[in-house]
């Protein structure tokens, strides 16, 4: 039977590419995602769930069907988040998985979040 996550293009499924100023969230590479408010998260989860395919898209990675969640559940995800990854890292996640939704679960660019998610730091 296969599994189903459900992604928080945020943090766990974060993201962002895109936005006003190029590719990039526009936000100060080099602040951490702990540093977030709460409108500056929303920003990034716009750019993480576009970048994925939408709210409630499905895409299967090798078995593995995830879910993306709402900006509203991953803006909740990001702005509780204690890791210390830069912006620039999350940015790179993003851009990641505009070219491979999968990539939120199986790309190096991405590879903090998990532990990100989880208020580990994995910086």
């Amino acid at each position: 039977m296969r599994g189903m996550i459900a992604i928080a293009a945020s943090v766990l499924m974060l993201v962002a590419c895109g936005g006003d100023d190029g590719p990039g969230s526009g936000i100060d590479p080099d602040r951490t995602i702990e540093s977030l408010n709460t409108e500056e998260a929303r920003s990034v989860c716009e750019d993480a769930v576009a970048a994925q395919g939408g709210e409630g898209t499905i895409v299967d990675c090798d078995g593995i069907s995830i879910m993306v969640q709402s900006v509203e559940e991953c803006t909740t995800s990001v702005a509780a988040a204690t890791c210390t990854n830069t912006i620039a890292e999350l940015d790179d996640c993003i851009a990641a998985m505009e070219e491979d939704p999968c990539a939120v679960i199986s790309g190096p660019e991405c590879s903090f979040l998990l532990s990100c998610a989880s208020g580990g730091d994995d910086s």
